[in-house]
């Protein structure tokens, strides 16, 4: 049988030249296909989604994931893998509705793609470094093996470039926006106390900012109560926030943010209701929360108030490349650490901080791209490596800082400033690990973290009877790995 042959068409070309930065991905993906093609010419393409409408009668097109967002139509010839179209979900649709004589006049000019085009996917195709992000990734064990997963950095959709981004809904969370708008758009005698809690990147922050555009579009009063940090982010969007931190009011709808602590949630539940608000609607992840006794401190809260619960189980918003392995090193920390010596404490506490973890460490991810290393020698040249190549980026975003660098307060002065000389004028955050709190709900592309490896053996091996500062030290990783959407960096400097 003749080998696979890819080729183009001119709708493809011109689409694909539409595109800013998914190159690199489309490359890889249409490896794959040639790949596949190649280890099973008759069947390669069995295992996509054909596309059935109506008017593609005569035509075996399928499509094709290149990342959650984005898709690939292709269409099977005989030998001939044609790449027809590429787009977001809606390029199926629009697909199927071109003109028939104008679709088959596209196929009829396909022609085998451009050199460099070919180029690209024949190195791609002889790759046999890349680790296949799809793959689990390895465990982190007590060896505290140096981590390697290299996947492509996040290609998603044009508006993650730009500020747009930042007003971006997911399926899962567009419905919880409009329930929440039909039922709160309505006038009640009773205050309505409202729970959206999910782990990091479900889209909390954004359904209470998509909520608060509705409302007050309706003519409902409207306070949005975030920290100055996640405001001025949003406002990186091009976003006036309506009612920013205006406090509580009668007949006002108040929509917090990421209360810091239990303690100031319940705070700000009494004083919607002496205010006399419509409704209180909060956004948080009880992990997030590190005070002791918080599992029965939001015990009482749940049982002293009437509330209605919309769980988020769903990552959007961070590559699983990461996020994965951010969510392992979390269970890891929950699993070998406590604020208890007595043994069993520890398994009561760990029952009762269950719930959380399976809720806030159980979400799947819909993005199978992001690199996550840790690198433990060679710590100055490795971070020269990685700055450069950051430095490369042609994707970085311009309307708001893209990396933030995370240094544990105990390393040197000395090794900081060369961290920072080497970084110079690059557009980035630096924070004391201390100060974690700063960067609490604001996304990077990227993160750079400098730990101790004191700090990284008591991560792995765990450590019992914590007291509360060591305690949140330690656990508000689960904060500051969930911050990068497609790259984490991790150095473990001696």
């Amino acid at each position: 049988m003749e080998e696979a042959s890819l080729l183009w068409t001119p709708r493809f070309q011109a689409n694909f030249r539409r595109y800013n930065g998914v190159s690199d991905y489309v490359i890889k993906k249409s490896a794959e296909l040639v790949k596949r093609a190649r280890a099973n010419p008759s069947q390669w393409h069995f295992e996509l989604e054909k596309l059935k409408d109506d008017s593609l009668r005569g035509i075996s097109a399928y499509r094709f994931k290149i990342t959650s967002g984005d898709r690939l139509v292709v269409v099977a010839s005989g030998s001939k893998i044609i790449l027809a179209d590429i787009g977001n979900h809606e390029v199926m649709a629009e697909y199927s509705r071109m003109n028939r004589s104008s679709r088959e006049e596209d196929l009829r000019r396909a022609c085998r793609v451009d050199e460099p085009f070919m180029t690209q996917v024949a190195l791609a195709l002889a790759d046999k470094k890349q680790v296949n992000p799809s793959e689990s990734p390895p465990g982190l064990n007590g060896t505290l093996d140096a981590l390697q997963i290299e996947g492509e950095t996040r290609w998603l959709y044009e508006e993650e470039l730009s500020e747009n981004w930042v007003n971006f809904l997911d399926d899962e969370q567009f419905a919880i926006s409009e329930t929440l708008f039909g039922k709160l758009s309505i006038p009640a005698q009773e205050i309505s106390v409202e729970f959206i809690m999910g782990g990091p990147g479900t889209g909390k922050t954004v359904i209470l900012l998509n909520l608060a555009k509705n409302l007050e579009s309706s003519g409902r009063s409207v306070s949005f109560m975030a920290s100055d940090n996640v405001i001025k982010y949003l406002k990186s969007g091009g976003n006036s926030i309506p009612g920013a931190n205006l406090g509580f009011g009668p007949g006002v709808v108040a929509l917090v943010d990421d209360p810091a602590s239990s303690k100031e949630l319940a705070d700000h539940i009494r004083k919607a209701k002496s205010a006399g608000c419509r409704a209180i609607v909060v956004g948080f992840d009880p992990l997030q929360w590190h005070e002791r006794k918080m599992e029965s401190n939001f015990k009482k809260i749940k049982a002293n108030h009437e509330y209605n619960f919309y769980p988020l189980r769903v990552c959007y918003r961070q590559s699983s490349g990461v996020g994965r392995n951010t969510v392992e090193l979390a269970n890891r920390i929950y699993r070998s650490s406590s604020r208890y010596l007595d043994s069993i404490k520890q398994t009561i506490e760990r029952k009762e901080m269950q719930p959380y973890i399976d809720l806030s460490l159980g979400m799947s991810f819909v993005d199978d791209s992001g690199r996550f290393i840790v690198y433990m020698e060679d710590v100055e040249e490795n971070y020269t490596r990685e700055i450069n190549r950051f430095r490369e980026r042609i994707d970085r975003w311009k309307h708001t800082s893209p990396i933030v660098f995370v240094y544990e307060d105990s390393l040197s002065s000395s090794l900081i400033k060369s961290l920072r000389d080497a970084a110079f004028e690059l557009n980035r955050t630096e924070i004391p690990l201390s100060k974690y709190h700063l960067i609490r709900g604001v996304e990077y592309q990227e993160l750079f973290l400098f730990v101790s490896m004191d700090f990284w053996k008591n991560i792995n091996q765990g450590r019992s009877g914590v007291g509360s500062e060591e305690w949140e030290r330690i656990a508000c990783l689960h904060t500051i790995l969930s911050r990068p959407k497609d790259s984490l960096v991790l150095f473990v400097c001696n």
